[in-house]
């Protein structure tokens, strides 16, 4: 079986570029506002180099198998932010945003059903 690679369209690797600008301005409104939170930060560090790596063609075969684990660790990261500190309406915001946009990438880039199966066989 060949693994057909899958190379991101135009309007996946906008997404993806959202996507890196959307946790940056997440970062440097955190930095404006002096409330830097260290796991916030690497969560939206996770994102920007996944999604960074999509864009400049390093993200193998199939590009949205990293995303996901990626959006994972954002994900696990986050609600260990809001557990201790308690949520708040611009945090949720930011998240969501983050997450909406990784889903949008991830659907966009999945393989095809064929390669989903198992072996790649029916």
């Amino acid at each position: 079986m060949t693994q057909n690679r899958i190379i991101p369209d135009v309007m996946t690797r906008r997404i993806l570029a959202a996507l890196v600008a959307w946790n940056l301005f997440d970062i440097v409104l955190h930095i404006a506002v002096n409330e830097v939170e260290i796991l916030r930060v690497s969560a939206n560090l996770i994102l920007i180099v996944v999604a960074g790596a999509i864009l400049v063609d390093r993200g193998g075969a199939h590009p949205a198998h990293p995303l996901i684990p990626a959006l994972l660790a954002f994900i696990v990261l986050n609600l260990i932010v809001m557990i201790d500190k308690g949520p708040a309406v611009p945090m949720i915001i930011l998240i969501l945003g983050s997450m909406w946009l990784s889903g949008a990438a991830i659907q966009r880039l999945r393989p095809p059903v064929e390669e989903r199966l198992i072996g790649g066989q029916r």
